[in-house]
C-alpha cells in the first residue's frame, strides 16, 4: 500500500532519515519505536509528504506522491493522521471539527457530479431534438427517442445532513455524543485525541498515520485513547503508528520497527523484537524502556 524508495530527509546539514526503503502492506499494523530523535516522526509525516523528502520516492497504492505532478491533497483524503497534541480548531464546536474536510470534500464531488449530470441530460435533450427532425423528414432514428427525465440534483442541504449524520455516528461510537456543541477547550486530553480520531475516520481512510498519540496525555487517559486504536486495529485498518507504548506495541502491532539514527537498525513481528532483539542497540534501548 505505501512503499518508500531511498527516502533521505535533511534539515539543513543534519541528516534526519537515511536512505529508508521500506513497504506497508494492506492490513498492517505497524509500530515504530526508537530513542528520542531518531527520526520516527520525520518518517512518518513524510508518508503523507506533510515533510517533503530530501531525496527518494514515496508511494501510495502505486502513485509516487512526491512527484510534483500529482495532487497530494487527493491521497491526503485516504491518509488518515492523528497529531501527538490533537490540532482541534478551538473555534469551532466538536461537530464542526469532525465535518469541516469531509463536508468541504463531500459539497466538492456533489458539484462534479451535477455538473456530469446536466451535461448527459444535454446531450440526451439534443439527441432527443435531432431524432425528432429525422423523424419528420422520414429518416431512420436510433439512440434516444423518448424525452429525456431531467436529473435529480444533488443539493448542498443534502450533504450537509449526510457527513452530520455520519459526524453523529462516529461521536456515538467515542461515547462522546453530548460533547457535539462543545468546543476544544472544555475537553479532556483524552477527549481531544478521542475525537482527533474520528475526525480522521470521517474521510473513511485506507490508512491511518498516529504520531505519539498519546505522549501528551495525562497516564491515567492513555487507555481510553488506546482502546479506540486497538478497536480499529481489530476492524483491519492498516496503521502506522510512533509510539512509546511498548506494552501497546507488543500487543496490538503486526510489526515493530525499530530506528536509530535515521535509519531502520530492526523490524520483526513483536514477539521476536520484545523477546529475542538481535542488535546491540535494540537491546540497549529495550533494557532502559521495559
Amino acid at each position: 500500500m505505501i512503499d518508500v524508495v531511498n527516502l533521505s530527509k535533511s534539515f539543513g546539514d543534519h541528516l534526519v532519515l537515511d536512505d529508508i526503503t521500506e513497504t506497508i502492506h494492506e492490513g498492517e499494523k505497524v509500530a515504530i519505536i526508537g530513542p528520542s530523535g531518531s527520526g520516527k516522526s520525520t518518517f512518518l509525516r513524510c508518508l503523507n509528504l506533510l515533510e517533503e523528502p530530501t531525496s527518494g520516492k514515496v508511494y501510495f497504492e502505486g502513485a509516487c506522491i512526491n512527484d510534483p505532478e500529482t495532487d497530494i491533497n487527493v491521497h491526503r483524503q485516504k491518509i488518515g493522521i492523528v497529531f501527538q497534541h490533537f490540532n482541534l480548531f478551538n473555534n469551532m464546536t466538536i461537530l464542526k471539527n469532525i465535518m469541516l474536510a469531509p463536508y468541504k470534500l463531500g459539497w466538492k464531488n456533489s458539484k462534479a457530479e451535477n455538473r456530469r449530470r446536466k451535461n448527459e441530460y444535454k446531450s440526451l435533450l439534443r439527441e432527443y431534438k435531432a431524432n425528432l427532425k429525422k423523424e419528420k423528414n422520414g429518416e431512420k432514428v436510433s439512440g434516444q427517442t423518448e424525452p429525456p427525465v431531467a436529473p435529480a440534483y444533488i443539493l448542498k442541504e443534502e450533504v450537509y445532513k449526510s457527513v452530520e449524520r455520519k459526524a453523529y455516528s462516529l461521536l456515538d461510537r467515542i461515547g462522546l455524543r453530548d460533547k457535539a456543541s462543545s468546543y476544544p477547550s472544555t475537553l479532556s486530553g483524552g477527549q481531544k485525541q478521542r475525537i482527533a480520531i474520528v475526525r480522521a475516520l470521517a474521510l473513511d481512510p485506507k490508512v491511518m498515520l498516529f504520531d505519539e498519540p498519546t505522549s501528551a496525555l495525562d497516564p491515567e487517559i492513555v487507555g481510553e485513547v488506546l482502546a479506540v486504536i486497538r478497536e480499529l486495529a481489530d476492524e483491519g485498518m492498516t496503521m502506522v503508528i510512533v509510539t512509546h507504548e511498548m506494552g501497546f506495541a507488543r500487543e496490538v502491532a503486526t510489526r515493530v520497527m525499530f530506528m536509530d539514527g535515521g535509519k531502520i537498525i530492526e523490524q520483526g513481528p513483536p514477539k521476536e523484537i520484545f523477546g529475542n532483539p538481535q542488535s546491540d542497540r535494540l537491546k540497549t534501548f529495550l533494557s532502559k524502556v521495559l
